[in-house]
């Protein structure tokens, strides 16, 4: 930021300001960082920036950090564990990974990307099927009974044509409808009946 010593505080733009007011936290080399919605202000590109730059900071100072973000992305990005939260309560402490992988419960499965579907399990063979509120159903590895949600993240997804080949492309989104998903892909977007 070096060039912008002399720059009116007016004449800066909110990437410059962040930059700015992160320089200034870091420069009374303090023992703990806290940080709250660092990134809200700016704009996709220079949010992506400027929390690249931060990573790298952070990394390099090896500086204990809290940062409080509604942000998954930013605290997958520059967390070693992430906290959810809910009502003044931890829901999970875990890294992204695991978030990602095996979430608490619906609420933290949603903030880390996954959609989430209704239904009610009933124990069949090796798992459960589960009956989709909205219609449908679908089959799940693990072994459950009564109402249930299912989490669904995009890349667990698998299109087949009607001959079984898989269709393959970059899941770019997944929606639930009533009466199923709406997956949106790189070329094109499939409904998926009942799940």
């Amino acid at each position: 930021i070096e060039p912008l010593a002399g720059v009116r505080p007016g004449e800066l733009s909110g990437g410059e300001r962040q930059r700015v007011a992160l320089a200034r936290a870091l420069a009374l080399e303090p023992r703990v960082l806290l940080l709250d919605e660092t990134f809200a202000a700016l704009d996709a590109i220079t949010r992506e920036q400027v929390r690249s730059e931060l990573a790298d900071v952070l990394r390099s100072l090896r500086l204990p950090t809290l940062i409080v973000t509604h942000s998954f992305e930013d605290a997958a990005a520059l967390g070693d564990l992430v906290g959810v939260l809910a009502e003044g309560r931890i829901l999970q402490l875990a890294t992204a990974g695991e978030l990602m992988r095996e979430p608490a419960n619906s609420l933290v499965a949603q903030l880390s990307g996954a959609n989430t579907l209704a239904g009610t399990a009933q124990p069949d063979g090796s798992g459960s099927l589960v009956r989709l509120d909205g219609g449908g159903e679908l089959r799940s590895s693990a072994l459950a009974s009564g109402r249930v949600r299912v989490a669904i993240q995009p890349w667990a997804i698998e299109l087949t044509d009607p001959q079984g080949s898989s269709l393959t492309d970059t899941v770019l989104s997944v929606h639930p409808e009533r009466a199923g998903l709406v997956v949106r892909l790189g070329r094109l977007t499939a409904r998926i009946d009942g799940g």
